[in-house]
This record gives C-alpha cells, sequence and structure tokens, in this order.
C-alpha cells in the first residue's frame, strides 16, 4: 500500500510537471502544494484539469488513511505481544519484524540439530498483512 501511495504521488508531481507545475520530491511537500495549486487561478489550469487533480489528490487522501488504519492494526497487535514487544527491543527490529518472527517456532532436539518448523497460522497472516502494506 506504501509503494502504491508512493507511485500515486510520483503520477501526480509528473502530471503537474507536464502543465509546468513543479513539486518538490516527498510525499509531505505535494500534500502540501497540491490544495493550494487547486486554488491558483494564475497557474493555467482549466476546470476539467482541476477535478482530475482534485480527484487524484482524494485518492492520495484514501490512501493515506488505509495506510495509517493498518499501521495502527499492526502497532496493536504488536502491543499485544509479550514476544513481539521483547523482540522489537532488539536494534533494527520493529513491530513487523517482530510480528512475523514470533510466529515462528524453533524446535531443538539436541546441540546438533535444530530446525525451524512451519510458521503458525498467525505469522503466516502477519507476513501476507506485511507484503500487503509493504513494509
Amino acid at each position: 500500500m506504501v509503494k502504491e501511495r508512493t507511485a500515486l504521488a510520483n503520477r501526480i508531481r509528473g502530471l503537474l510537471a507536464e502543465y509546468g507545475i513543479i513539486v518538490p520530491i516527498g510525499i509531505a511537500k505535494l500534500r502540501q502544494q497540491l490544495p493550494e495549486i487547486l486554488e491558483d487561478a494564475e497557474n493555467n489550469l482549466t476546470v476539467a484539469e482541476r477535478v482530475i487533480f482534485s480527484d487524484l489528490q482524494r485518492q492520495l487522501i484514501e490512501m493515506d488513511k488505509q495506510v495509517d488504519a493498518y499501521g495502527d492494526k499492526i502497532q496493536a497487535v504488536h502491543l499485544a505481544s509479550e514476544v513481539s514487544q521483547r523482540l522489537s527491543d532488539v536494534p533494527g527490529i520493529g513491530p513487523i519484524t517482530a510480528g512475523v518472527f514470533r510466529g515462528w517456532q524453533g524446535l531443538c532436539f539436541g546441540a546438533a540439530s535444530c530446525r525451524l518448523v512451519r510458521p503458525s497460522a498467525e505469522a503466516r497472516f502477519q507476513w501476507r498483512q506485511t507484503k500487503a502494506t509493504g513494509h
């Protein structure tokens, strides 16, 4: 979802550039400047073009909401698991990675024989959610 949002922001920025309107790189800059661009009567955008950019802006806002909602869900799952919280204490491991590792169960039958077994259904679900959100 994050990659899709970034792609949409880049498409909007590219379309604006075709009309001679340059917006600096970064979604925050685009969010800040797009409303100003839509209201600016001096930039020679037609009514139809303003409608298109307004629709694209609404899509970007909707994607922002979806990304935030997924982030909130991931955080809630993370906070509900003591194992996930302990794993996230390791530098470089955040809630998503901790959630994925949490589902793996290690079985050791002696020092020389240790293997990982299939992840739990919860871990597989979280992995799919992680792939869907791009984190």
